[in-house]
């Protein structure tokens, strides 16, 4: 100022210049070089640069920033920390994070940055809770971190970890309560854990489908068989019409013991709708053997005590082997000894597999299913006919048809007493 001088021959005149650099990134701190041009309006091509320097002093102003400002996160949360320098020297600053609860865990890499004028730095965070929600609602964690110079006050940026329970809300509620009822039933389980026995052996090899095998016995001769009766044969009834039942006088541990409702049929033969009857080689099976079936002449006779319970219940025991019930195993059938014997039939202490229950088929008088209580599944004659003399099938426990069927039905003849 001013910006023209008006000057005679051998003159002097004085100007003044005011130098000022924008606060940018864009002027350096130190010596900045400038330049002056005068220019005579006479003598246009006479021109003068006087020369000079400007020492701009620095300044510094850094701006941080997490990004995003709220992350989410079970296990741990992965921010990003931005840092601007807006100041016009290179500044080199540490990273340090810091909750007021001190709950998480800080992982910053790297942990010092440099920084030249108008740039900025990216750090990646990783923030670990102390401990792991399991339940309830989600956790919130106000975190800071701070970028710190030597000699300055730091710089701040401030965010939030929201930190969710693995089991949020309703769910939580759910696998508590299922939880609780495991506990219950696991303390049920231990305080009165039934004691199992069994007196079960090896199941002997099935036959082939439709093959006969021999007596591994000498079989009585057909005199010693008892006389059939001339008269119709009685049938089992159904419990619904019996007498009033007895309460059971204790002992058993089968919650659905009950005593038979009537008088036991004994001395029954159970015979198929293939006329083929419920037969044994042997007169002592009641250690889980499989029995046979075949030509009532030609083989050691069984007959059944038919023990009744309520609801078309019935036991079938073997009238040889006191105490001995027929019982169903998966598809074979076989006789097996109760632990109490006798006592065990009269208390009604039995397994589902030990129980039958009687239908009656429509239409054919005298003939019922025998369905296993626990298997669904009807007992069946698996014997291929003809049937020659001295050779038996195998009996079974198989799915139930519909209709009549001669391998499903069975009818009940008494003997003479």
């Amino acid at each position: 100022t001013p910006d023209t001088l008006r000057l005679y021959p051998d003159a002097t005149g004085t100007a003044e210049v005011v130098l000022a650099p924008p606060r940018t990134p864009d002027v350096p701190a130190g010596p900045n070089p400038f330049a002056l041009q005068i220019t005579p309006a006479e003598h246009p091509d006479q021109i003068t640069v006087p020369e000079g320097n400007l020492t701009v002093t620095p300044f510094t102003e850094l701006k941080a920033e997490l990004l995003p400002g709220r992350v989410r996160g079970r296990w741990r949360g992965r921010p990003q920390l931005a840092v601007d320098n807006l100041g016009n020297a290179e500044v080199t600053a540490t990273l340090k994070g810091h909750d007021q609860a001190s709950d998480l865990g800080y992982d910053i890499r790297p942990n010092t940055v440099q920084i030249a004028p108008g740039r900025a730095a990216f750090v990646r965070l990783a923030l670990r809770p102390s401990r792991f929600l399991w339940a309830g609602r989600a956790q919130k964690h106000d975190y800071a971190v701070d970028v710190a110079r030597s000699g300055t006050k730091p710089v701040t940026a401030k965010g939030e970890y929201l930190q969710p329970a693995l089991l949020a809300g309703w769910l939580s509620k759910i696998f508590l309560f299922l939880l609780m009822l495991a506990l219950i039933f696991a303390a049920l389980w231990f305080s009165h854990r039934p004691t199992l026995s069994s007196q079960a052996t090896a199941k002997p090899a099935p036959s082939p489908a439709g093959a006969v095998v021999a007596p591994s016995a000498k079989v009585p001769s057909p005199s010693a068989s008892p006389t059939l009766q001339a008269t119709p044969t009685p049938t089992p009834t159904d419990a619904g019409a019996a007498a009033p039942t007895k309460k059971p006088s204790g002992g058993g541990g089968n919650p659905n013991a009950q005593q038979p409702v009537q008088d036991a049929d004994r001395n029954v033969r159970l015979q198929s709708g293939q006329n083929i009857f419920v037969l044994s080689s042997s007169k002592n099976l009641s250690d889980g053997s499989g029995f046979v079936t075949g030509n009532w002449d030609t083989w050691t006779d069984v007959t059944f005590t038919v023990h009744r319970y309520r609801k078309g219940i019935v036991a079938l025991e073997a009238t040889s082997r006191r105490g001995s019930v027929l019982q169903a195993s998966d598809k074979t059938i076989q006789d097996m000894g109760l632990p109490d014997g006798v006592q065990s039939i009269q208390r009604g202490d039995l397994t589902d597999s030990e129980r039958w229950q009687l239908q009656p088929i429509d239409g054919h008088q005298n003939f019922y299913r025998l369905v296993n209580k626990q298997t669904g599944r009807c007992l069946e004659d698996e014997t291929t006919l003809p049937v020659s003399p001295n050779a038996a099938g195998i009996l079974g426990n198989l799915d139930c048809t519909n209709g009549f069927d001669p391998n499903q039905a069975w009818t009940f003849n008494q003997l003479n007493q």
